[in-house]
């Protein structure tokens, strides 16, 4: 990668951040800028609104405070840091300074639309999964009658559904009933049915 990168011409690199972000303003989608995560947010919260970061972070460091050598501050400042982070405070004044005073609208992007996605983004999905399941039962159902029904014109009857076919196509109930090959119990049900 840096061969390539160094090979460029015009090159690829830039003095400062200032002049990565303007290119990558101007380059309309042809040039990214591998910058600080924290500088990269910064600059996506500010005008044009035009830039936004891709993938993850490269790597995690953090700050320090610079203090002269044997400082007596030193292990005060650190104790305050980490004292803030425990409690919070540091993510609060990150989003403070980074977001809520920020220029742009965080989640939209350049043509207005949100960045992120939400039930209402993908409902339609779940729409077309349930009409498929919908309809694939009632084809079932339909298929099931429809053969039941077959089978019962032929006399070979196997089922409930079978029998309450068989013994619609056929008037006298007495008769047909011994064709069905269920137990006592069923037949009882056939018959109250059949008196409908």
């Amino acid at each position: 990668m840096w061969r390539y990168m160094e090979s460029q011409v015009p090159t690829v690199f830039t003095s400062s951040y200032a002049e990565g972000i303007e290119r990558v303003r101007n380059h309309k989608g042809r040039y990214a800028f591998l910058l600080e995560a924290t500088a990269n947010e910064y600059a996506n919260t500010r005008k044009p609104c035009d830039t936004m970061k891709v993938g993850a972070n490269l790597n995690s460091v953090g700050y320090g405070v610079a203090t002269p050598f044997g400082s007596p501050y030193k292990d005060q400042i650190n104790l305050a840091i980490l004292a803030l982070q425990e409690r919070g405070e540091m993510k609060k004044l990150e989003n403070k300074w980074w977001y809520d005073r920020g220029q742009c609208d965080q989640g939209i992007t350049v043509d207005g639309h949100n960045a992120s996605l939400n039930l209402s983004k993908v409902a339609g999905i779940f729409y077309i999964l349930m009409g498929g399941m919908i309809a694939s039962m009632i084809a079932a159902l339909g298929e099931f009658l429809y053969r039941s029904r077959i089978e019962a014109r032929k006399g070979n009857v196997r089922s409930l559904v079978g029998c309450l076919a068989y013994l619609q196509e056929n008037d006298e109930f007495q008769t047909y009933a011994s064709t069905c090959r269920h137990t006592q119990f069923r037949l009882e049900i056939l018959s109250v049915l059949a008196s409908f």
